[in-house]
C-alpha cells in the first residue's frame, strides 16, 4: 500500500472580472510607470504593489477573496489572513520568471491574458534538486506527480490558481507574439 505524504494543494478556479477594464489599467499604467520592478522577472515587467481599494483591482481582489477563503478553509487554517500585496507581470515573446518562492501562507496568480504558447507555470517538488540527481538515470513508464521533480500547469484567460507561498515556482518563457499578462498575489497571517 502506499501512503501519499507531505501532499501540496493547488487550487484551481476562474475569476469573472471585466477583463477589458484591467487591459485598460495595466496598459495605462506600464504607461505611466515604465520602469516597473525586477525580482523574478528575466526580461519582463512587474509593477509595484498595486492600490487594491480602487477599481478595477478592488473588483479583481474580492473575485480572488471568494477562493483565498475556500481554499484556506480546505487547508483548515484557523489564524486570520490578509493581503500582503498584489501586482501584475507582463511577459514579452521569450519573457519568463525564474525560480523562487514567496512570502506570506496563500499566493496566487490570476491570468488575465494568456494563451497555450505563452508558457506554463512551473511548480517545483520541495526535494527537486535530490529528484534530479537521484532519480534523473531512470526511465520511467509516465511521468505523474509521485515521481516528477516539477508540474507544469498552462493556464487560460480568467485562470485563478493558489498555492502554498513556500512552494517553488517559475514561469517558462512565452513563445508567442502576445504579451502574458498576469496578477500575483501574497496573504500573510
Amino acid at each position: 500500500m502506499i501512503q501519499d505524504l507531505f501532499k501540496v494543494p493547488i487550487y484551481n478556479s476562474s475569476c469573472n472580472v471585466n477583463r477589458n477594464e484591467l487591459l485598460e489599467y495595466v496598459r495605462t499604467y506600464v504607461k505611466n510607470n515604465p520602469t516597473g520592478r525586477q525580482v523574478s522577472n528575466m526580461g519582463g515587467y512587474q509593477s509595484l504593489d498595486l492600490d487594491h481599494t480602487k477599481n478595477p483591482i478592488k473588483q479583481l481582489l474580492d473575485e480572488i477573496l471568494k477562493s483565498v477563503y475556500h481554499y484556506g478553509s480546505e487547508l483548515k487554517i484557523k489564524t486570520p489572513i490578509r493581503l500582503g500585496g498584489i501586482w501584475f507581470n507582463v511577459n514579452k515573446t521569450k519573457e519568463s520568471n525564474a525560480e523562487h518562492m514567496h512570502t506570506g501562507i496563500i499566493s496566487g496568480v490570476y491570468y488575465l491574458n494568456t494563451n497555450k504558447d505563452s508558457g506554463p507555470i512551473r511548480f517545483y517538488h520541495g526535494y527537486h534538486d535530490q529528484i534530479c540527481y537521484t532519480w534523473k538515470t531512470a526511465e520511467w513508464k509516465e511521468k505523474n506527480n509521485r515521481n516528477s521533480e516539477h508540474w507544469d500547469m498552462v493556464p487560460e484567460n480568467n485562470d485563478l490558481i493558489l498555492f502554498p507561498s513556500f512552494l517553488h515556482h517559475s514561469v517558462l518563457a512565452n513563445k508567442s507574439d502576445e504579451d502574458r499578462i498576469s496578477f500575483s498575489f501574497n496573504f500573510v497571517i
